[in-house]
């Protein structure tokens, strides 16, 4: 595992021999912050082999409307051009209904603009299950 970014309210790690990224939301980021937090992982995911991607939504408090919308027409946007069609993308989401209805209405307009596997996941040990039930399909 390496440690490709690193601050007070987000983390990515690769795991090369994976081929698995994971980025890490560790707090309430302001706005600027999240969007650089999904600019390292952009730019990071053009550098390494990624197949599987894991975002860890579960720890700011509430992901805001303008921070959903900046994700799914601007940072999505460009990323589905970097992404390779075989990608699986999880989502790991807290696990309040109120979460998981917002976030499967992202969920679905990214799958309507993307060719790969999205997934919303409740923790990250579920979205390596997942992962590797992938591996054997």
């Amino acid at each position: 595992m390496e440690t490709l970014f690193q601050e007070q309210y987000a983390l990515i790690n690769w795991y090369p021999e994976k081929q698995l990224m994971c980025l890490y939301l560790i707090q309430q980021p302001d706005f600027k912050q999240f969007r650089l937090a999904f600019h390292h992982l952009s730019e990071n995911f053009r550098q390494h082999p990624v197949q599987y991607l894991l975002i860890d939504f579960r720890h700011p408090a509430e992901i805001t409307i303008e921070e959903r919308a900046w994700l799914v027409t601007q940072w999505f946007a460009s990323f589905k051009e970097i992404a390779p069609p075989y990608l699986y993308l999880g989502l790991v989401t807290s696990k309040s209904l109120f979460e998981q209805m917002n976030n499967a209405f992202v969920v679905q307009s990214l799958q309507a603009q993307s060719p790969f596997a999205i997934k919303l996941l409740n923790s990250v040990d579920e979205g390596l299950k997942w992962i590797a039930e992938s591996k054997n399909l």
